[in-house]
């Protein structure tokens, strides 16, 4: 009987500790260039989250990408309140351009402060729409409160994957890893799902090679592990044993009564 109990307490050890192999681990490469607009992804029956990648925040202002052309030209939406002090902005490998704000300085004000700077430094940079947008000509802009402190839009994959990896871990720590530069790994035990909205995703199938496309993204299935039949024999073998437990504390529940006065 007491090799039984034994063997029942090893049962549920392993089976608490073999659980989470239920789970397959899915690689996933993101490649493309991020397109504007929201980013959902939906693990197994949690609420899809949105992935923030198309703002940067500098000086209390938030910088969006609002669309691409391929010119290359670049629009952004400037809205916030301003904070004193400098502002940096760099196109393409070009030097930095500093541009002085002052606290609660007009978004008008600001976006036209901006294209000022980039036109003096090369002419035709930029332009101003509307009366909190402009319109950059360049491949890559970077923004930022300091000319070694700024992040880029629209943001490379990198980022993309890393702010991926930051919403899935907020909503489940441990849900998400970043491999390499452009992969991801997704802890999942019946599915991924992709999309544009929140209402409008497309679910990634556990297969190699598999993908799915959004905002201009390919997700793309690179490995999948899953539990081996071994692996799958050792679990049900754990949780017998647990549920066998279970049932002789069940069983032994007046004789651990404490007896009466």
């Amino acid at each position: 009987m007491r090799m039984i109990k034994l063997f029942a307490v090893i049962g549920l050890a392993v089976a608490l500790v073999a659980v989470p192999a239920l789970a397959a681990r899915v690689t996933i490469e993101i490649s493309g260039t991020k397109a504007p607009g929201p980013l959902f992804i939906q693990v197994d029956s949690r609420t899809a989250v949105n992935v923030p990648v198309d703002s940067v925040l500098a000086r209390g202002l938030t910088f969006s990408v609002i669309a691409l052309s391929p010119a290359p030209s670049v629009t952004i939406e400037i809205s916030g309140t301003a904070q004193a002090g400098a502002l940096f902005i760099q196109v393409d490998n070009r030097a930095p351009v500093s541009v002085p704000l002052t606290a609660g300085q007009a978004i008008t004000a600001v976006r036209d402060a901006i294209v000022s700077a980039l036109n003096a430094q090369q002419a035709g940079t930029a332009s101003a729409i509307d009366t909190n947008r402009l319109t950059i000509n360049a491949r890559e802009i970077k923004i930022g409160e300091a000319s070694d402190r700024m992040k880029p839009l629209p943001q490379p994959i990198k980022d993309v994957r890393d702010a991926i990896v930051t919403a899935l871990n907020n909503q489940q720590p441990g849900t998400a890893e970043a491999i390499g530069t452009n992969q991801i790994l997704i802890i999942a035990d019946k599915e991924i799902k992709i999309g544009e909205a929140a209402d409008r995703l497309t679910s990634l199938p556990f297969e190699k090679d598999k993908e799915v496309k959004a905002r201009g993204l390919t997700f793309k299935v690179v490995t999948v592990a899953v539990p081996t039949l071994t692996e799958w024999g050792l679990i049900a073998l754990a949780v017998l044993l647990a549920g066998g437990m279970g049932y002789m504390i069940y069983r032994r529940r007046p004789a651990l009564r404490p007896a009466a006065p």
